[in-house]
């Protein structure tokens, strides 16, 4: 079963990671901390009321006054049956106006309903969006983020545009950030990422095809043959609702708890890229060993 990252915080589980220690210094990966302010839209979906590092599970952006736009995953999580439910509304708040992430800090707002993606399919994060609708408008200073057209297409999907990414995810040594942090991170063609995430789901089966093959008595180029088909019918990971990001250098990426938090593309002023992410894997190219 996926732990949601809702299960996750509500579990403790941030809390006991806040006590391991890292000799290395904890940071986002490749990233820094953000200047107070800096991202006005940006929100955080806690459990509850509780305002603090280890109750907050994921981020969102402001898009009207009472309105935040989420990942689908962040309110709709697996239960320990195997199925699926969304949260309630009383069952978190989403903090604004603040870049801290502590007591007295920002403007936690209760949630009146929240809304998901109809054809959202939580097995392959497909359609994973969805909105929030706040039951006040936040108290505090706070600022929305304007939700790109269809003019904004080409652009939003163009290989190499710089992006920032922000959130209070977990930092290197897995620990939450109390502190809002940024980093940038480039779109890359959609190939990549389904060409990656491909070759890893293949590895996985390597192990047990191979073995398939051998007891049932198939030849190697009758199998390899086999293998190769198999390949060829596999859907691609990533749909069109997708985009792919990262580095070719790697080191630099968002992390747990960052779900559902926004991605910026500058474009004569921060425009939020609405769809959902997945993040660059390395290159596997390996076929069964018979």
């Amino acid at each position: 079963m996926t732990v949601s990252p809702y299960a996750f915080a509500k579990s403790g589980g941030k809390a006991t990671r806040a006590t391991m220690q890292d000799a290395s210094g904890a940071k986002v990966i490749g990233g820094e901390v953000a200047a107070e302010g800096a991202w006005p839209w940006q929100v955080a979906l806690i459990v509850a009321d509780a305002v603090g590092a280890e109750s907050q599970f994921c981020g969102g952006s402001l898009v009207l006054d009472q309105w935040v736009l989420t990942a689908a995953h962040c309110i709709h999580i697996q239960e320990r049956d195997g199925g699926f439910s969304d949260l309630r509304p009383d069952e978190f708040s989403v903090l604004a106006g603040t870049s801290a992430l502590a007591p007295g800090k920002g403007d936690p707002i209760p949630v009146e309903a929240e809304f998901r993606h109809p054809s959202y399919a939580p097995d392959i994060f497909d359609f994973d969006i969805a909105l929030i609708k706040l039951a006040r408008a936040p108290g505090v200073p706070d600022k929305t983020i304007e939700v790109p057209d269809a003019e904004y297409g080409s652009l939003l999907n163009r290989q190499g545009v710089t992006t920032i990414v922000t959130g209070w995810g977990l930092q290197e040594g897995a620990r939450p950030s109390p502190e809002l942090r940024q980093a940038q991170i480039q779109i890359l063609h959609r190939n990549l990422c389904n060409a990656a995430l491909l070759e890893a789901r293949a590895e996985e089966t390597t192990g047990g095809f191979a073995f398939a093959a051998q007891t049932l008595g198939v030849g190697e180029d009758d199998a390899y043959a086999v293998w190769d088909e198999l390949l060829a019918q596999a859907p691609e990971p990533m749909s069109e609702n997708l985009i792919c990001l990262g580095t070719f250098e790697g080191g630099r990426t968002s992390c747990s708890g960052d779900s559902g938090g926004p991605l910026f593309v500058p474009a004569g002023g921060w425009v939020l890229h609405p769809g959902p992410d997945r993040q660059l894997g390395p290159d596997r190219r390996n076929r069964p060993r018979l």
